[in-house]
Formats: structure tokens, sequence, C-alpha cells
């Protein structure tokens, strides 16, 4: 017997996650941990001009992972997309300035990372993954 097909609903409540990332290798195997830890949508770009870009597409998002450090996010149009589309912040830059970034509420994802660490990095943001 196979599944019923989920409704419209149940399929935009899945996670949607951005991701700013140059590094090809990073880029991949961050999507690939997503995509294996829960049924989700993952956008990947380039750079910040691409996000902007691609911002009037985007619906309502969990989160973001961005290869921008703090003091380059802070204030920018960046933050205000991402803000006003309601996603949760995961810095991958700049871990140096880790303190300001949490005091700010924003997380980060330090270099080199594991499966394990990202894991642990969503469920401490209470992001499921189920």
């Amino acid at each position: 017997m196979s599944a019923a097909p989920r409704s419209a609903a149940a399929q935009t409540e899945r996670p949607v996650f951005v991701l700013v990332e140059s590094n090809p290798i990073i880029a991949k195997d961050i999507v690939g941990i997503l995509e294996l830890s829960c049924e989700c949508r993952v956008v990947h770009v380039s750079d910040a001009d691409a996000l902007l870009d691609a911002a009037p597409q985007m619906p309502k998002l969990t989160a973001a992972f961005l290869e921008i450090g703090v003091t380059e996010f802070l204030g920018s149009e960046v933050e205000n997309l991402l803000n006003h589309h309601g996603a949760e912040i995961i810095l991958t830059k700049g871990e140096r300035l880790l303190s300001e970034a949490q005091e700010r509420g924003w997380h980060m994802l330090i270099h080199p990372f594991t499966e394990q660490m990202l894991r642990d990095l969503l469920h401490e943001m209470r992001i499921s993954l189920q």
C-alpha cells in the first residue's frame, strides 16, 4: 500500500534552508547533510549578491548558512532580507567573533565541521530534522 500524498500545507512546513557558500565542496557537504537529515529544501547560492537576486522567490526560511563574517553581516541588506524571511542565522566565517555573534542571537558553524557538529547545532537551535 502506498502512502497518501502529503497535503500542500504539509509540504510547505518542511524546513527551508539558504546556503551562501562559494566553495563547492563545503556547499555539497552541507546540502548533503541537510537533505539526508530531513525532508527539506535547500537554496544554494555562491555569494550574497546572488542571494539578494533570489529573494523574491523565497518562502519563509528556517535558517541561513552564510559564508559571511559578523562585521560584514551586521546591518547589511542580507541581514535585513533574512530577518524579513524569518531565518535563523548561522555564520560559517569569522569564528574569532563567535561571542559577538552569539550576543546577537546568531549561531556559528566552525570549519572544519563534521556531520555530527551540524546536526548538534540544528538540535541546539531547536530545528527539527524529522
